[in-house]
């Protein structure tokens, strides 16, 4: 969100363009080969992080850094790209004039009247996203062993355990559900126009 509004602050511009280039070569990194790449010189290679496996405790945290540091990375184009077009699409809006023809400065017509309102699509794609990192990462977890939903959905599809598999669609549905209910609270919240009835 911070890159989105930084982009939108200073569109048009090289700060704008660095951006938007960056997020386009970090989202044609393939997720398979930078998970291949951490695991092979990160690592195996220079013993930064284990390989694979998993722990109980506070100790689980050395397993874990690597493998949420490489879905930052993989994800992190995408999202950018998304803020800063929300960010954008909001401040060529008629409010956003009017305010900086009012003599606002540029920081408050951007943190109080742009921010505030393109939360409606970021809660929207945030909500969404909490439902399928509960739901957990197939390819993550199958790489680094982490025992989670993800791998338990290879393991079962693997085994042919169709009660189990069952099962996480299950909780997969209810979680997104829940994701979308409480996205429309969220909408209430931020948006006094939204009126829950």
């Amino acid at each position: 969100m911070f890159f989105g509004l930084f982009a939108a602050m200073y569109k048009l511009t090289r700060i704008d363009y660095s951006i938007v280039i960056s997020s386009i070569l970090v989202m044609s990194i393939n997720g398979i080969a930078l998970i291949m790449f951490g695991q092979k010189f990160l690592a195996a290679d220079w013993a930064y992080f284990p390989v694979h496996g998993y722990d109980t405790g506070l100790s689980a945290a050395r397993f874990l850094f690597l493998p949420i540091c490489l879905y930052v990375v993989v994800t992190i184009g995408e999202k950018v790209r998304f803020n800063r077009i929300v960010m954008l699409d909001e401040t060529d809006q008629d409010y956003v004039r009017t305010a900086r023809a009012k003599g606002l400065d540029e920081n408050k017509v951007l943190f109080k009247h742009v921010l505030r309102n393109s939360l409606i699509p970021l809660i929207t794609r945030w909500t969404v996203a909490i439902a399928s990192l509960y739901v957990g990462s197939l390819v993550l977890e199958s790489f680094f062993g982490i025992p989670g939903l993800g791998s338990l959905t290879i393991d079962a599809i693997a085994n042919n355990d169709v009660a189990v598999v069952r099962a996480i669609v299950v909780l997969g549905a209810v979680s997104f559900m829940f994701a979308n209910l409480m996205s429309d609270v969220l909408y209430a919240v931020v948006d006094p126009r939204v009126r829950l009835e």
